[in-house]
């Protein structure tokens, strides 16, 4: 069975912090998924919402604020008080930790910026990927078909998912059918974390 550590090990710590993350190690769980969105000044960084309100103590759309904004944020409090002081992870020190422990990962692409900003977003992507040591695997999801599609043609040896939110239909078949995924990953509207992830 594999075992994916959901933002992080999101269940004993705040999801997609270090503190999520580092807690992998000592599991000996080497699959990790988490989002990617970017910042106003064009850096990448590890968030499952658009907004920071959930997860931090500011307030705000990550697309409106800078990196520097952001990390000026407390992101661990909210879970519980030993975490007060997490700040929001980039994907730059994400990739330095699963490279010196080989750790292998799902990127959800998950942003709402649109147009030359997500053509932006999609290199900036496209860069950090190639410092991603060789042996570690790679796995690119997204609920967004279109932008799935264009991540697939910026780097199509990368292995992608497409997420959906509900059953297989022919509705959600004809979009899919536009991307080449290698696995269609399957996130069911009604489920919660599944069993088999932290």
């Amino acid at each position: 069975m594999i075992k994916i550590a959901h933002r992080g090990i999101s269940a004993q710590a705040p999801e997609n912090t270090r503190a999520a993350f580092e807690l992998m190690l000592p599991l000996g769980v080497n699959w990790l998924e988490t989002d990617i969105d970017m910042t106003s000044d064009g850096h990448l960084v590890l968030i499952h919402d658009s907004k920071v309100d959930r997860t931090s103590n500011g307030n705000g759309t990550v697309n409106h604020n800078s990196l520097m904004g952001l990390q000026k944020l407390d992101f661990g409090q909210w879970f519980e008080p030993s975490f007060t002081g997490e700040r929001i992870v980039t994907l730059d020190w994400l990739i330095d930790f699963i490279n010196e422990h080989h750790i292998n990962v799902n990127f959800e692409l998950k942003t709402n910026v649109r147009g030359e900003q997500q053509n932006f977003y999609l290199m900036r992507l496209h860069q950090a990927i190639h410092r991603i040591n060789r042996e570690n695997q790679i796995i690119v999801s997204s609920f967004d078909v279109k932008l799935l599609k264009k991540f697939h043609d910026l780097m199509p040896k990368i292995t992608i998912g497409l997420l959906l939110a509900e059953p297989i239909s022919d509705n959600t078949v004809a979009p899919a059918r536009s991307v080449p995924p290698t696995s269609i990953l399957m996130l069911m509207a009604s489920l919660k974390q599944p069993s088999n992830c932290y």
